[in-house]
């Protein structure tokens, strides 16, 4: 699909490295010194925790960790949905609330059997299905976190984490390490599947197939097993920032510092379920990919090692003058939207009876449609409103 960038606020700048973690939270080995599975990491959990703790670069990290952990630990948690009611469109000044900057007063406590359903059971089965993957390109290796989503070792990954990597070590949140094969990459979703071979039965991650709301609550889980959080809000939906040199499609904004949303950590709604994967950061903070386009990408990328997308076969622009929607400048006859006599200056208000605001917002949704599918694209001409049925295309470069 050929397509001019849509609106996206400010500028974003390219995704900052990430720090690495303390050296006892590392396998510093080469793949090949190990074989298929290792049984466990000779490592003392505990005493991993408090160094990273103690190590970690903010002081407002450890605290969302000890915060969010004696919570749960005794039984009183900030309900969800009040959680995100108390949130909602207030930012960063209802973050630090929680994180106990400022008073908490917004906040509402309840017992755990008024918690919302499922919510503490979700936070730990999504921690039990995370795992590290150390990533060696030559002499250099760093590492992200990837989400176990098929219980034959299939584990979603941030492609950026993994590109050009020459090794890969996967280490569960159990500590049991198997040696890594990429399945697929897809640069602009932001996501690859790494495989692991001889495992069985493992424990996975759900993935949410809602779309989240602006302002949204939002939970990160940071390390394996859930030990530390991160807690912040869903800043803006449909965006397209770059990562990793590529522009990413679909994504979710938050305001969740770079620190704070490691690459590859699930991200959990104020229920509890996974509704994302961290990707990237840019300087406004983590940038997710939503798991409703995540679990379709996944897929295809563990039939087929890549991705191929429907295409309407237009040039467009995001426009709010008038009705909301994406402004057609080229269609070509012979395309998908030609062919159904939609011409330059139509403007699309809908993809199947649902309605479409932007461009980003456009392409995220053909995104998870396959080449040959019928959809129904609301289109208005002048005074004149019209529902074309359109048969998507293939992407020319696939």
């Amino acid at each position: 699909m050929t397509v001019t960038p849509g609106d996206f606020g400010d500028p974003l700048d390219e995704e900052p490295s990430s720090p690495l973690l303390p050296p006892d939270d590392r396998l510093w080995r080469h793949p090949s010194e190990l074989g298929a599975s290792h049984s466990a990491l000779p490592l003392d959990p505990v005493a991993v925790r408090r160094r990273w703790l103690l190590s970690h670069p903010t002081r407002r990290s450890a605290l969302t960790a000890g915060v969010v952990g004696a919570l749960l630990a005794t039984g009183v948690v900030a309900l969800g949905t009040h959680l995100a009611d108390s949130m909602e469109g207030a930012g960063r000044a209802s973050r630090d609330a929680v994180l106990g900057v400022k008073p908490p007063t917004a906040i509402t406590r309840a017992p755990a059997s008024e918690l919302s359903p499922g919510l503490v059971a979700n936070i730990g089965r999504a921690a039990a299905a995370m795992a590290t993957v150390q990533v060696t390109r030559g002499t250099r290796r760093t590492s992200v976190l990837g989400l176990v989503v098929r219980p034959d070792g299939m584990i979603l990954v941030p492609a950026a984490g993994v590109a050009g990597a020459t090794g890969l070590v996967v280490t569960l949140a159990n500590d049991d390490v198997y040696l890594g094969d990429l399945v697929g990459a897809d640069a602009r979703s932001g996501l690859a599947v790494v495989h692991i071979n001889g495992a069985t039965g493992l424990a996975t991650a759900s993935l949410s197939a809602d779309l989240m709301g602006k302002g949204s609550f939002a939970l990160v889980v940071t390390t394996p097993g859930g030990n530390a959080f991160s807690l912040g809000t869903v800043r803006d939906l449909y965006v397209s920032p770059l990562v990793g040199g590529h522009r990413l499609v679909g994504a979710l904004a938050t305001d969740l510092p770079a620190s704070d949303g490691r690459s590859g950590s699930p991200l959990l709604g104020s229920t509890g379920v996974v509704e994302g994967i961290v990707t990237g950061a840019t300087r406004m903070g983590a940038v997710v990919a939503p798991t409703w386009l995540a679990a379709a990408v996944a897929d295809e990328l563990m039939a087929n090692g890549h991705v191929t997308h429907g295409w309407l076969g237009l040039e467009g622009t995001t426009t709010t003058a008038g009705p909301a929607g994406v402004r057609v400048v080229t269609a070509p006859p012979k395309g998908a939207l030609g062919r159904a006599g939609v011409v330059p200056g139509d403007v699309i208000v809908s993809l199947d009876r649902t309605p479409v605001t932007s461009l980003d917002e456009l392409q995220a949704r053909l995104y998870v449609l396959s080449p040959g599918t019928r959809v129904s694209v609301g289109v208005v001409d002048g005074p004149v409103r019209s529902v074309r049925s359109v048969v998507l295309g293939a992407t020319p470069h696939s």
